[in-house]
């Protein structure tokens, strides 16, 4: 009995922001506030929309979400701007302040691009990836049996993560529609 009240406090009590000792890194990914049930996205929904949707993604020639001109960094889970807690048993993401307020530049083609934060995101399409998500929960491909099926090439959802992944895709639909 311990071990599983032990559990469900450990899965279901809202996880503590992360906290970086480099302030550029907790600028990057560092909450805000907006990791939360109510202005936060499901973490593996957020994750899978692209591959579940490519058709709705700009024609720019870049992967996922860096098709709105969003920044990922090697081995990283998420892209700049979003951080990531887990709130009522779920991971959710959300923006903070460096998805507009950091870029990268290059002097030539060449170059590997220079990252700097604080640089206005001159590339960010955000309007475009809100119209994204809009048109992803528009279709009816967006459901229950298709989210489980594209998260599940990524991780394995046990009985607690089915559930509540069942109950965040209705949600995640109703609040992007609203």
């Amino acid at each position: 009995m311990f071990l599983v009240g032990a559990w469900a406090w450990w899965r279901f009590i809202p996880e503590s922001t992360d906290r970086y000792a480099n302030i550029e890194q907790h600028f990057k990914y560092g909450s805000i506030g907006a990791d939360n049930t109510q202005r936060g996205l499901p973490y593996w929904i957020w994750k899978v929309l692209p591959e579940m949707f490519p058709e709705y993604l700009p024609d720019t020639g870049k992967p996922g979400y860096e098709a709105f001109g969003l920044i990922r960094e090697s081995g990283t889970d998420r892209y700049i701007g979003f951080s990531k807690r887990r709130v009522l048993g779920l991971e959710f993401v959300g923006l903070n302040c460096a998805v507009c307020h950091v870029s990268t530049y290059r002097e030539s083609l060449e170059e590997t691009p220079q990252l700097v934060v604080g640089m206005p995101a001159h590339q960010l399409n955000l309007q475009g990836m809100f119209q994204f998500f809009f048109q992803c929960v528009s279709d009816s491909r967006f459901n229950v049996g298709n989210v489980f099926a594209a998260i599940e090439t990524q991780t394995w959802l046990g009985p607690a993560d089915r559930i509540l992944y069942g109950q965040a895709i209705d949600r995640f639909r109703v609040s992007v529609l609203a």
